[in-house]
């Protein structure tokens, strides 16, 4: 990502509020709660219909004014003295492409970090899969109605075919093929 796009897209992230697909931070490194915030935007990114979700290192939390940060995902450590990235990529599953940028905005640093909407299944970070409540980060398992919909959401966005649904591993296909796998409750509709 180059600098003006890079400042570009920081400075109107800055001018919305935090929610299910935005993070503001001003300087924290808690590999266990990013790993958890990237499964969080990721499924909740699905939802709320955009393809990708932003946490941004160096920016106030309550004036979202740019702060800058000492925050370097490129030399942060995860656990086990891992580095951070490829330590959050063996825990999260299925594979996510997120990526960290880095940049100077006004002499200061920034750090985004850029989460694409989970495709194929609902992301998880090592057991758990997460969701974003607002700016809260929930287990998705104790939301059933917002995990039906975020398995129903990945599936119809996959693939109709003819109003009905391809396989993608989850299960068998039935015979009637215009019922989602074991797991949904009801036929899809047009």
């Amino acid at each position: 990502m180059d600098k003006e796009y890079f400042k570009d897209l920081v400075l109107e992230l800055c001018k919305q509020p935090e929610s299910e697909w935005l993070e503001f931070k001003k300087s924290w490194n808690e590999p266990d709660k990013i790993g958890e915030l990237i499964s969080g935007i990721a499924n909740s990114t699905l939802l709320k219909g955009k393809n990708y979700g932003y946490v941004v290192w160096g920016v106030g939390d309550s004036s979202q004014n740019l702060v800058g940060t000492k925050f370097n995902p490129f030399k942060e450590k995860g656990k086990g003295n891992e580095e951070l990235i490829p330590w959050l990529k063996r825990q999260i599953s299925p594979s996510l492409d997120f990526e960290f940028f880095r940049n100077e905005i006004d002499e200061k640093q920034i750090v985004l970090l850029r989460v694409p909407a989970a495709e194929s299944m609902p992301i998880q970070f090592k057991e758990y899969r997460r969701i974003r409540l607002g700016s809260y980060q929930k287990k998705l398992t104790d939301f059933p109605e917002k995990e039906k919909s975020s398995q129903i959401s990945i599936l119809i966005a996959a693939s109709l075919e003819e109003g009905k649904i391809k396989s993608f591993g989850l299960g068998k296909r039935r015979k009637d093929a215009k019922y989602l796998p074991w797991w949904a409750e009801s036929p899809i509709t047009n």
